[in-house]
């Protein structure tokens, strides 16, 4: 490999006098050996950012895979129970289609459960299907819990791109 010939032509008696003539010097193989470890320094920092930033986007993947069913199941409850109550529904987000990014997904499970706790009337509703108000804070703590997930994903995405900058 490169430093084993970095290496090589520093400290080989036989090899040094052969470069030398190309104006390579002891302080230029140096100056090459140290590149060379500060580039597979840069390469292996790369790839770890990178490995985080799989294992974060895995994370928040799985924490909205179990989220968002929770979710949907309280959602689609509470338009039933209000479903004559427009005012009460939009208040709650639930006349909006659903978004399809994750942020926007946030946004609209945040103000659902949000605006939900401050309806009694509508958790004990809820609370007659069997959804309890501690499901429901349950869910809602988890849909906070993606959020903190997306921004460490997207920490873990700019730590990435750095790493690979610094390394070019």
């Amino acid at each position: 490999n490169s430093r084993i010939a970095l290496i090589n032509a520093r400290d080989n008696k036989r090899i040094y006098p052969l470069i030398s003539a190309y104006n390579l010097t002891t302080e230029k193989l140096e100056s090459n050996l140290t590149l060379l470890d500060n580039l597979v320094a840069a390469d292996k920092e790369k790839t770890a950012a990178h490995g985080a930033q799989l294992l974060a986007r895995n994370y928040l993947v799985t924490l909205l895979e179990e989220t968002h069913p929770v979710y949907m199941e309280h959602a689609n409850f509470a338009k039933l129970i209000c479903r004559t109550n427009t005012a009460r529904l939009a208040h709650m987000m639930l006349l909006t289609p659903m978004e399809k990014n994750v942020n926007g997904w946030i946004r609209q499970a945040d103000t659902f459960y949000t605006n939900m706790f401050l309806d009694t009337e509508l958790i004990a509703s809820l609370e007659a299907s069997s959804i309890t108000a501690d499901k429901l804070n349950a869910n809602s703590e988890k849909v906070k819990a993606v959020s903190t997930a997306l921004v460490k994903y997207q920490e873990a995405i700019g730590e990435a791109q750095a790493s690979t900058a610094r390394r070019n």
